[in-house]
């Protein structure tokens, strides 16, 4: 059995009628939408801007619920309104890692701080915070500056750190590299597989970029319009994609360099 099952899932959003000034049309964003991943596997949910894949990572983690479908995790039904306990089994990692550092607080007190939310003492706190930050491969000297103080890739290496406090089984990536310089973006890449294997994590691996999915992913769905079009392992459907819309995807990749940087 997959370890996080999206089944059938749908988000539908209000638009509002700029005459009227009431909500009287909507805009169905994921449409219907089933995936799976397993722990240790990361899946890439790739397409253009505005075919819900953004959407459909915010539905999983539940920061939105969808109005009809369920998310599974091992078996069980999550749900709909998420209490914390369930809440902390799912984290979120943005594009922009200032959604989850406080620019006012240093790395240490946001770390600590969400540990804290769990029942740790304060002695304990900090020093987690200081083994999260060390396996996402930054110094314990980052604990003590705030995020304005470090490079992007830095503060996106933090804010992952942050994700693991809450000892989380999934990680939903929201195009976590896109905004940092390809050479920043392997060694992030590297890590979430890295964090992947060694923690037994079922990641959702959200981006428009096709070639970071062929050399990162284990499986790829190809969203069009709030539906998945084409899903499957990745070399199978980067070799013999079945969908026109994949196909056309595939044909405008630029050449990539592995994201080893090699």
């Amino acid at each position: 059995m997959p370890f996080l099952e999206i089944d059938d899932v749908s988000v539908t959003y209000g638009r509002s009628n700029r005459f009227t000034r009431r909500t009287d049309t909507s805009h169905v964003a994921v449409d219907h939408v089933s995936l799976t991943a397993e722990r240790r596997q990361i899946v890439g949910v790739v397409g253009e801007s505005g075919s819900g894949k953004s959407s459909l990572a915010k539905a999983a983690v539940g920061l939105i619920v969808p109005q009809s479908g369920e998310i599974r995790l091992g078996g069980e039904v999550l749900p709909r309104k998420r209490p914390v306990a369930v809440r902390r089994r799912m984290q979120m990692v943005f594009q922009d890692p200032s959604s989850a550092l406080n620019p006012s607080l240093t790395v240490g007190q946001v770390i600590v701080e969400l540990l804290r939310t769990g029942g740790m003492d304060r002695t304990r706190a900090r020093a987690r915070a200081a083994e999260l930050i060390d396996m996402v491969g930054l110094s314990t000297s980052v604990l003590d500056v705030k995020p304005g103080s470090l490079s992007g890739g830095q503060r996106q290496r933090a804010s992952i750190a942050r994700a693991l406090a809450t000892n989380p089984e999934v990680i939903v990536a929201d195009e976590p590299t896109s905004a940092l310089d390809v050479s920043v973006q392997a060694t992030v890449l590297n890590l979430l597989r890295g964090l992947a294997e060694s923690l037994g994590l079922a990641v959702l691996f959200i981006t428009h970029d096709l070639g970071v999915v062929r050399r990162l992913c284990n499986d790829v769905a190809v969203m069009q319009k709030g539906r998945v079009v084409e899903h499957g392992p990745t070399a199978s459907v980067f070799e013999s994609p079945a969908d026109p819309y994949t196909r056309q995807l595939l044909a405008s990749i630029p050449t990539i360099s592995a994201v080893t940087g090699s």
